[in-house]
């Protein structure tokens, strides 16, 4: 031991919190040995009074869950000025809507691929969560499946883009051409923070700093990336579906 100078090793979140404030208050240096298996442990922290805060939160418990969810209600709220906007056009203001002889809703194919690309996404977000390694684990596979969630998210909206390029549709040679982009181009402002945020993700998971127990990166990642499949399969219903079911 050295004069003057305390070492302490919590073995708690409890007592980590107290060893440090005391630490603080304390005349002498002290040094604070922390495990790294406590950095995954979970448990409630007395701040004094009898008041009981937990280490850790995810879920809805998470300031960042409610975050997400208030990014959603934002972007679904813009996305249903747009679907206002396409139907207007299209019912009420026919006069500036697509041209007689102008091109219309690409082959079958083109929709169907993306909507396939879509639900991959979700799918492998669905198989990342399951392959979330416990608290020291190796994340390489969680991580791989992240990315390639994030990548088959970003497919999906190219290929509805190229689906009405190729078809000859052009945004600015009519109000139709217009709206029709403007669907996959609203999806992907929220598919461009779900690659950002799963990139992040992928990185944490394959350096062990997110896992089962710590997860919020990955489960803010992951409902997000819901929302995007949610609202690309809802645009290839509005933009394919409905003028064929109208015509």
């Amino acid at each position: 031991s050295v004069p003057g100078l305390t070492i302490v090793c919590p073995s708690s979140p409890n007592e980590a919190y107290g060893m440090l404030r005391a630490a603080i208050r304390y005349d002498n240096p002290v040094v604070v040995f922390e495990h790294k298996a406590l950095l995954s442990t979970k448990g409630p922290v007395d701040i004094g009074g009898g008041t009981m805060v937990p280490t850790y939160m995810s879920g809805p418990a998470s300031h960042g869950w409610w975050a997400m969810i208030v990014l959603m209600l934002v972007a679904a709220s813009l996305y249903l000025a747009y679907v206002f906007s396409y139907l207007y056009l299209w019912l009420v203001s026919p006069d500036v809507w697509a041209p007689a002889n102008g091109a219309g809703p690409p082959a079958p194919i083109w929709p169907l691929v993306s909507g396939v690309l879509l639900l991959a996404a979700a799918g492998l977000f669905k198989l990342g969560d399951r392959l979330l390694p416990a608290p020291d684990g190796a994340g390489g596979a969680p991580a791989i499946a992240t990315l390639a969630a994030a990548l088959a998210l970003a497919a999906g909206i190219g290929v509805e883009i190229y689906g009405h390029w190729q078809s000859g549709l052009v945004p600015t040679e009519s109000a139709y051409g217009a709206i029709v982009y403007m669907a996959p181009i609203l999806t992907a402002q929220v598919a461009a923070a779900v690659f950002i945020m799963a990139a992040f993700t992928a990185v944490r998971l394959a350096t062990g700093r997110t896992d089962r127990v710590r997860r919020n990166s990955f489960d803010h990642t992951k409902i997000l990336a819901y929302y995007a499949v949610a609202q690309g399969l809802f645009g290839l219903l509005l933009i394919h579906g409905f003028p064929r079911v109208m015509a």
